[in-house]
């Protein structure tokens, strides 16, 4: 086992994400402050890390066991304003003892799995943050929301359970459509509805919905 690693400033977040979108040994760290992340990559041979450090620098180390068989940290778990806590805990007594210490937020359950949106990354904490705001300037039941690139489902989740009455997520990744679809129904909402669409060939089938959100890379949202 080998790891690719390179340090890069934050601005280029997106960019780095587009390269190796798709590659599930691909890891993004933020580094304390958030100017820089350091990106990683594990390769299952030297060739192929070096091939990474041929195209774009960086250092190449062989990993030791002890390094990759150790299990990751789950992500900690987000506040969002003072309506939901977001948690990648499965464990129904771990569930149970968040929701006595966090009582007056409501729980969503996101998994890390291979779909983007469990609450850790800016753009995701900042539009449930948007959401939370947006739903409190509209009654409970009467407002329609799109979920444009749902990855996780984590929005589309918080939509409806902020009231929205119409929730509809799509996802050109199947499997992220399939976890979607998993996480609905491990979070109670089953008004949820989603798609395996491109959003670059999408037409809507009714004449707007009241919020639109679209969590993804800034060259898809501008060719879109």
């Amino acid at each position: 086992m080998y790891l690719w690693s390179k340090l890069s400033g934050a601005q280029w977040i997106d960019a780095w994400e587009e390269r190796f979108s798709g590659n599930a040994n691909f890891v993004m760290e933020y580094i304390k402050g958030g100017k820089s992340v350091r990106l990683q990559v594990y390769c299952g041979t030297k060739k192929e890390a070096d091939a990474i450090f041929g195209q774009f620098g960086g250092s190449v180390r062989k990993v030791k066991d002890a390094d990759w068989k150790k299990a990751p940290e789950p992500p900690k778990p987000l506040k969002v304003r003072d309506a939901f806590l977001v948690t990648a805990e499965t464990n129904a007594k771990k569930l149970a003892a968040l929701r006595k210490e966090h009582g007056k937020r409501e729980l969503i359950v996101i998994p890390p799995e291979m779909a983007f949106g469990t609450g850790d990354h800016a753009t995701t904490s900042t539009c449930l943050r948007f959401l939370v705001d947006i739903s409190r300037e509209r009654e409970a039941g009467k407002w329609s929301v799109a979920d444009l690139g749902t990855g996780s489902g984590l929005l589309a989740i918080a939509a409806a359970k902020l009231g929205a009455k119409e929730v509809w997520g799509c996802d050109f990744d199947p499997f992220a459509v399939a976890v979607a679809k998993h996480n609905t129904e491990r979070n109670g909402t089953p008004q949820v509805t989603l798609a395996e669409q491109d959003v670059l060939k999408w037409k809507p089938r009714k004449k707007g919905y009241d919020v639109v959100m679209a969590n993804l890379f800034s060259t898809v949202l501008i060719e879109a």
